[in-house]
C-alpha cells in the first residue's frame, strides 16, 4: 500500500511541474482562429520559452494577479500565437485578472511593434522603459493601462492637466511589455480591436503549429 501511495504521490507531483512549468492544455471556444484551431479542439500552451508564470498568491477571488515569470529564452513575437488570460476578466472599465478566463489568438503586436490593422490608426505597443508624452489623445489610448501599472487613477484637470491620483503629469515611463492579439477569423474575433492591449504577466504560454508570422499580415 505504501508503494502505491509513493507511486501515485510521484504521478502527482510529476503532473503539477509539467502543468506550471512546461505545458497545459486548453479548449478552443468559438471560431475566431478558423481555419488553424477550431471549436473544440484541445491545444497546449508551451511555458519555457517565455518563462512559465508562477502564482505567489492563490486567492483568486481578487482581480489582481499575483505572480513572477521564470526566465524565458524566446520572446512572444509578431505571428505566435498564445494562450492569455483576457483583460477585463470581470470588469469592463479597468484591466482585471480572472482566473482560467482565456483567450487564444495570434500576436499582431509585440512590445515596440507598430500595429498596422485595418480600420485603426497605426501605433507602437508599449514595451517596459518606453516613455510616452501625455495629452488628451495618448490619455484616452492607454488610460487602462497606466492605471493598471501604477494602481491609481486618472483624469483630467484644470486648463488640460492630466492628473494621476492626486499629482499632476506630463509624461509617462512604461513599467511593463504589452501585447495586440487578433483572431485569424477577423469577422468573428473579439479581440484586442475590442479590448485592446494585453499585459505580459497575463500571457499563458504559446501555442505550436500556426503558422508563422511572415504569412500573417492584416
Amino acid at each position: 500500500m505504501g508503494k502505491i501511495l509513493n507511486v501515485l504521490l510521484i504521478l502527482v507531483t510529476f503532473y503539477c511541474v509539467i502543468r506550471v512549468f512546461i505545458c497545459d492544455s486548453f479548449v478552443v471556444s468559438g471560431s475566431s482562429m478558423e481555419p488553424i484551431f477550431h471549436d473544440g479542439q484541445r491545444v497546449l500552451a508551451f511555458k519555457p520559452g517565455i518563462g512559465a508564470r508562477i502564482y505567489t498568491k492563490y486567492d483568486f477571488s481578487e482581480t489582481v494577479l499575483h505572480s513572477f515569470r521564470m526566465p524565458g529564452f524566446k520572446r512572444l513575437k509578431r505571428g505566435d500565437i498564445a494562450v492569455f488570460n483576457h483583460p477585463y476578466g470581470i470588469y469592463q472599465d479597468e484591466i482585471n485578472f480572472r482566473i482560467n478566463h482565456v483567450l487564444i489568438k495570434r500576436c499582431a503586436g509585440a512590445p515596440g511593434d507598430t500595429v498596422l490593422v485595418e480600420g485603426i490608426d497605426p501605433f507602437v505597443v508599449p514595451r517596459r522603459g518606453d516613455r510616452i508624452i501625455l495629452d488628451s489623445c495618448t490619455l484616452n489610448q492607454f488610460r487602462n493601462q497606466i492605471e493598471f501599472e501604477t494602481g491609481k487613477k486618472m483624469s483630467f484637470g484644470g486648463n488640460g492637466t492630466i492628473i494621476l491620483e492626486d499629482e499632476p503629469v506630463t509624461d509617462y515611463l512604461f513599467t511593463s511589455d504589452w501585447y495586440y492579439f487578433i483572431g485569424d477569423n477577423l469577422s468573428v474575433s473579439q479581440d484586442s480591436r475590442h479590448f485592446g492591449l494585453v499585459p505580459e504577466s497575463f500571457i499563458v504560454g504559446r501555442v505550436n503549429g500556426g503558422g508563422t508570422k511572415e504569412d500573417f499580415d492584416y
